[in-house]
């Protein structure tokens, strides 16, 4: 645990066209995405389940995947494993669908023992075999060490590149982001890193670029085991940081209460510590669901030797 020092929704029906349909589509996809962030994950379902039935959206396969997938998961996370994995059995009929990403994303994990979801995987599997074979070989699996050698840094940025220009679906959103760029300018970035744990954030770092909720970079057990927190929740309320629970009694009886807001962390505003810290590093899809991830997740995270400093103001206004 790190330590901390004192100091209603209208479902309408739509037929449209062309970019009069996309436009509508990232609308209601936004919508959804908003509410799957407010973890209203029934309400999210039915706009889904609307782009779903809607027929133009056949001619957009990208799109397609992306309102099944993320259909499914918001089923998963309301405990119906049987509409995830009907889902997921349509999604699958393009041919898209990563057995890879299914195991890793935490949004399937309350039906990860269900019967269904794991056939499903082992179907998939025996498809994507060779895939696999390719895109994650014996040679890239090597033991975790305190420092990679640089080659194996550099080995394993290019292939979360690759993976990314061959496979993510959605560049057209971007605004031009130069791909190839990005990758030149974070090789050196690589290069600098003086640990795997370093290593491993700056990898992060890249892979946030694409704006991607469900596209992220998993930290080794190694690394993770070196990260940490302090025993408190925080929450953002229009701008403003606040202690939205206390899980250690010592803090307590440190006068840190539910409800008193955080000032600053590390002598620099609160709000601006986390965006500062964290908004390049962290993979979301919409700036709602950004700040869900730095103010309610990450804020105080950190490496266990670098204890955090906050400043809190409590209920009376005093400064704790």
């Amino acid at each position: 645990m790190r330590s901390v020092c004192r100091c209603l929704i209208f479902l309408l029906p739509f037929l449209c066209c062309g970019q009069q349909f996309r436009d509508v589509l990232d609308q209601r996809n936004a919508e959804a995405a908003r509410l799957y962030e407010q973890k209203q994950y029934a309400a999210a379902s039915a706009i889904l389940e609307e782009l779903r039935r809607n027929p133009q959206i056949a001619a957009l396969e990208d799109a397609r995947d992306n309102v099944l997938y993320n259909l499914a998961c918001n089923y998963s996370l309301l405990g119906d494993a049987k509409k995830a994995v009907d889902v997921l059995r349509e999604a699958a009929t393009t041919g898209n669908l990563s057995t890879a990403n299914l195991r890793q994303d935490s949004d399937f994990d309350s039906i990860r023992k269900d019967p269904g979801f794991v056939k499903l995987l082992d179907e998939l599997d025996a498809k994507q075999k060779p895939a696999q074979m390719l895109w994650s070989s014996p040679a890239m699996r090597t033991p975790y060490r305190e420092d990679l050698p640089e080659d194996e840094k550099i080995a394993g940025l290019s292939l979360l590149w690759s993976e990314a220009k061959y496979n993510f679906a959605y560049f057209e959103r971007l605004g031009g982001i130069d791909w190839d760029g990005q990758y030149l300018s974070y090789l050196a970035k690589v290069r600098r890193t003086k640990s795997t744990l370093e290593y491993y954030q700056t990898l992060a770092e890249f892979l946030a670029q694409l704006h991607d909720g469900h596209t992220n970079v998993n930290f080794p057990r190694e690394a993770r085991s070196r990260l940490g927190w302090p025993a408190i929740n925080t929450h953002l309320v229009e701008g403003r940081v606040f202690v939205d629970s206390v899980l250690d009694p010592e803090l307590v009886k440190e006068h840190v209460q539910r409800g008193s807001e955080i000032v600053e962390v590390d002598g620099i505003p609160a709000k601006q510590y986390g965006e500062q810290r964290w908004a390049s590093a962290l993979s979301a899809s919409s700036p709602q669901g950004l700040a869900v991830k730095i103010y309610e997740g990450s804020l105080l995270s950190g490496p266990l030797e670098w204890p955090v400093k906050l400043t809190l103001r409590d209920a009376t206004g005093s400064l704790i």
